[in-house]
């Protein structure tokens, strides 16, 4: 491999790091959409396919502490699963590439499309359409087109640093002019710092579900910001009449409130739906069960106790609290296909639950950081609840 290649594969990786889960604030993002200009002028297929791998290995180097902590593992594990997810975008990457410089520039949008849709979807998180939101805020559909033109168009400026001096300003531009993403009137994010499930010594321990009820029913009962109130993906543990009686009781006494809470559905056998519940003073019910989990941790489809996806059954935007909300848990947060299947269902609000304690601090940010530049590009209010 040449210097120039091996170059062009550490500034993916450089890009990748600074664009998601960095401190830096969440316009950083913005700089995702270089990576495909970086693929364009890769001058082989075995570089092209490094040049996608490093991105989204580096995107995701959160994985490997976070897989060993959420299963109770060693960083081997983590390191074999981070590996693995980022060889299937590596694939999607080599082979998409072709020798003919202006033809790979045409085939740009393809290698993002074989991104977006699975095999290599289900992994290809960290995706450089993400950025959208950060460059054309408020731009809807015809903004998603735009960044897609936008990784063409520097693609084909050679050389690469001129493509860059262009690129600098219009980020700037596009971070100076977002606005703030606007919480939905009458509805409250409640974040919770509990320990459970896979790897955690809490474990599915009834009393200890019964004891994260206790606490989330004083924090909506202290809450005065709305009558809406959304908790983290799965801390209401496995759903049943008892717990349904027990927040039906908080909520008698708290007229015309709402509790929208993540828990565990249990289905046949050992499977379960991961789960959005809502529940007011009248009763409970499954409002939304997760499209997308993540594969491995959840999504298991060799072993009994797996999460089922509901890739073709759920719709992504469901009426919650009398408004139609496009609801993404934890891992779909982190993909584009379950975004944009939701937002073309024309949602009034983005609903965004997750459950990452397990995880670093750059997951964390990756999470939050695109929530935002959808809600941005958008412009549909956002609601958050996270369990750290």
């Amino acid at each position: 491999m040449s210097w120039a290649s091996i170059i062009t594969v550490a500034a993916s990786a450089a890009l990748g790091i600074l664009g998601w889960g960095s401190p830096a604030l969440g316009w950083a993002q913005g700089t995702a959409i270089l990576m495909p200009v970086l693929w364009a002028s890769a001058r082989s297929r075995w570089t092209a396919g490094l040049v996608v791998m490093a991105y989204t290995t580096a995107a995701s180097r959160g994985l490997i502490p976070g897989i060993a902590e959420f299963f109770g593992t060693n960083l081997a594990h983590g390191l074999a699963l981070w590996l693995a997810a980022g060889l299937f975008t590596g694939l999607a990457g080599l082979a998409c590439w072709h020798r003919s410089p202006a033809v790979r520039v045409l085939l740009l949008p393809v290698m993002l499309l074989a991104l977006i849709v699975p095999p290599a979807g289900l992994v290809g998180w960290a995706h450089p359409v993400t950025a959208a939101g950060w460059l054309f805020p408020g731009s809807g559909w015809l903004g998603l087109v735009a960044t897609v033109g936008l990784a063409m168009l520097l693609a084909w400026k050679r050389p690469l640093i001129h493509a860059a001096a262009a690129f600098v300003p219009l980020l700037a531009v596009g971070a100076m002019f977002t606005a703030p993403v606007e919480i939905p009137s009458g509805w409250s994010g409640h974040n919770t710092h509990f320990h459970f499930g896979v790897g955690s010594s809490a474990q599915r321990d009834p009393m200890e579900e019964i004891r994260r009820h206790w606490s989330m029913q004083s924090l909506v009962a202290t809450d005065d910001t709305g009558p809406v109130h959304v908790l983290p993906e799965t801390v209401g543990g496995t759903w049943n009449s008892q717990a349904s009686a027990e927040w039906q009781r908080l909520l008698a006494d708290l007229p015309g409130h709402t509790v929208l809470m993540g828990a565990y559905e249990p289905t046949t056998g050992n499977e379960y739906n991961t789960a959005l519940v809502e529940v007011t003073a009248e009763g409970s019910r499954i409002a939304y069960r997760q499209r997308t989990p993540i594969p491995v941790g959840m999504w298991r489809p060799w072993d009994d106790a797996s999460a089922v996806p509901q890739w073709l059954e759920q719709k992504g935007t469901v009426t919650v609290a009398g408004q139609r909300a496009a609801i993404l848990v934890c891992y779909e947060a982190l993909l584009v296909w379950p975004v944009l299947h939701s937002i073309q269902e024309q949602p009034e609000l983005l609903v965004s639950i997750a459950s990452t304690w397990w995880a670093p601090e750059s997951i964390h940010r990756s999470q939050r950081h695109a929530m935002q530049s959808w809600a941005r590009l958008f412009e549909i209010p956002l609601v958050e609840a996270y369990n750290r």
